[in-house]
């Protein structure tokens, strides 16, 4: 130990640097060292442990992850019992003393019951203040059971002899071999009672024995007559009718000079007691099954859970898929009080109070859900839900509790996201009826008849749904120029070569896509009934381009109409040149100049691409 204690980082632990521990420390360390018995020093508050070789064999598979560690982590099983040595004999500086001393300790990954004899006294400093804790370990736990076990034997021999559960005696002469017993032994064993009176061989009595019972018979009886010492076996005889009974047989050897001689003994009907023990063994059996079938559901399910115990609120379990959620180990909190380190906010961005969560409240006999965005150990934030609900025993005494922790960050952000969606489809809706009612208004306001209106918003409609078709297509995120412009042209195509479109592939936001299918639509009505399109030679060439000298790229488009019959500027203003103008110069952020030329109109557009809309 002393290499590992020299080699160990002490700078790490509440102790300092090894150079710098004070000669009262130094000189514990090496009175341990030096000693047989098992000892271990905690220092310090947390009670850092420094320990000899034979407390390294006490510690079994622990060691040497004990050396340097806080006695509280080290041991967590007897966590509560050390915290009272620490205020007892380090905070108070007092002394305890224990003798058998029984704890559950799991020194080799295993639960074990063992009984210890600990002395515990402070290490004073110079100022009289304790600097640890002097602890002197003795394993009793051999010794505990067999003094244990010789008392239950005599207990059970005067309890068998007050209650009349003897059913036979017998004297076993070792040194002639001649085994005489009773009436009711020979009963018992399914013997001649004249022959057991009379007295006959022990391998005559023990052929009735149960042959898998007969190894731990002959060994217990060996060790007697070896030994000059008490008998006590439990074994299965043959019956009458071919049935086995359980018995106890207790004696003892006594020897003459040196040598064994007489050994006496009763027989106790423990029948009913086995039976009772293997029932209840089968019920263990089962409880255990149902308890492997639990945790293996617990395990595999896809939610995570937890279960804390009354009255500290100690978590003592955690599935796996829990830690998966969380991205942490799970949190064995000792008391209620901690379950403030957990950090989450509620969706107003108030942070969750330790008595909020609902392992908090299922303690307190309440069931409660809770929804927080939890900070998990990867540094990520998510959204949980946590279902709680206490644990009552059967007189409905709330003895635990116990959560369901479910991730619904997914959950949570489809429902942002729907209601994103929503909210952007309202508002389009708003904006398609704004635009019908706009168009639908100005059409029957500058038209003469109600066919012409009804002819002219039906084209302006399918105008409309065209260009929401494209957008469709591609989610509402952009559509190419060139798509807008074919779709707008559609229905004014009557024959090859009548429009000639050219320009590089441009994407236009959805607004913009929008303003320019209908201001094509009615650039085309337009030329149908005044321009190029209203005879059988004009041709409307439609060409667009990209400029980026500039700091923004900026959209040259152009519409040039030739071929037709002679244009003049109009004498006012109709509803389908105020569309064009005004939409494309407004949802384009440029400028659009209508030039009417005796050859032909020509729309000039001049603006940059792809704004939101």
């Amino acid at each position: 130990m002393r290499s590992l204690i020299n080699g160990y980082d002490w700078a790490r632990t509440s102790l300092g640097p090894q150079q710098e521990w004070p000669s009262e420390v130094r000189t514990a360390v090496e009175i341990a060292l030096a000693s047989p018995v098992p000892i271990v020093l905690l220092f310090g508050a947390d009670g850092v442990m420094i320990y000899n070789d034979a407390y390294s064999g006490f510690a079994g598979g622990r060691h040497p992850r004990l050396l340097g560690s806080a006695v509280l982590e080290g041991w967590p099983e007897v966590a509560d019992f050390n915290a009272n040595v620490l205020r007892a004999c380090f905070h108070e500086g007092g002394t305890l003393s224990y003798r058998d001393q029984p704890l559950v300790l799991f020194r080799n990954g295993v639960a074990e019951n063992v009984t210890l004899n600990l002395d515990y006294s402070p290490i004073p400093g110079a100022d009289g203040r304790p600097l640890g804790v002097f602890c002197i370990v003795v394993e009793t736990t051999e010794r505990f059971r067999a003094e244990t076990a010789l008392k239950l034997a005599n207990e059970r021999v005067e309890l068998a002899l007050n209650a009349g559960a003897i059913i036979g005696t017998w004297v076993w002469d070792v040194k002639a071999d001649r085994f005489t017993a009773d009436e009711r032994f020979a009963r018992s064993f399914d013997l001649d009672p004249d022959q057991c009176r009379e007295g006959l061989p022990l391998a005559d009595v023990t052929q009735s024995i149960h042959p898998d019972d007969m190894p731990d018979v002959n060994e217990k009886i060996g060790s007697a007559l070896a030994n000059s010492g008490p008998y006590r076996a439990e074994y299965r005889v043959r019956q009458s009718d071919g049935s086995w009974r359980w018995v106890e047989a207790n004696g003892f050897c006594e020897h003459m000079d040196g040598r064994a001689s007489r050994f006496p003994g009763v027989l106790i009907d423990i029948n009913e007691r086995r039976q009772t023990e293997e029932d209840r063994s089968r019920l263990l059996g089962q409880l255990a099954h149902e308890r492997a079938r639990f945790q293996a559901i617990v395990e595999n399910m896809p939610a995570g859970a937890l279960f804390a115990e009354l009255p500290s609120g100690r978590i003592v379990f955690g599935n796996q898929r829990i830690e998966t959620i969380l991205r942490h180990p799970v949190i064995y909190s000792p008391s209620i009080e901690t379950y403030h380190d957990w950090v989450g906010w509620h969706a107003n961005g108030e942070r969750v109070k330790g008595h909020e969560w609902p392992l908090s409240t299922a303690l307190q006999g309440q069931s409660t859900t809770l929804e927080a965005h939890y900070q998990r150990g990867d540094g990520t934030r998510a959204w949980i839900r946590v279902y709680g609900a206490p644990v009552r025993d059967r007189d409905g005494t709330v003895i635990g509790g116990c959560v369901v922790v479910i991730d619904i960050d997914d959950e949570r952000r489809a429902k942002e996201e729907r209601e994103l969606l929503t909210a952007e489809l309202q508002h389009r809706i708003k904006n398609m009826l704004s635009l019908v009612a706009v168009i639908t208004s100005q059409t029957f306001r500058t038209t003469s008849s109600k066919d012409e209106a009804r002819a002219m918003l039906e084209a302006r409609i399918h105008a409309l749904s065209r260009a929401y078709d494209i957008l469709t297509e591609t989610n509402w995120a952009s559509a190419e120029i060139g798509f807008v412009v074919d779709a707008a042209l559609e229905p004014h195509r009557g024959g090859e070569g009548r429009f000639r479109t050219e320009g590089p592939d441009v994407r236009l936001s959805a607004k913009q896509a929008l303003s320019l299918a209908l201001a094509v639509h009615e650039l085309a009505t337009n030329a149908a009934k005044y321009g190029s399109l209203s005879n059988d030679a004009g041709v409307v060439d439609i060409r667009w381009s990209i400029e980026t000298a500039g700091l923004v790229p900026m959209l040259d488009f152009v519409w040039a109409e030739s071929g037709g019959p002679s244009v003049s500027p109009p004498k006012r203003q109709g509803f389908g040149s105020r569309l064009i103008e005004r939409t494309l110069s407004a949802d384009f952020g440029g400028t659009v100049e209508m030039r009417y030329r005796p050859e032909g109109l020509v729309c000039v557009v001049r603006a940059t691409v792809g704004d939101a809309g």
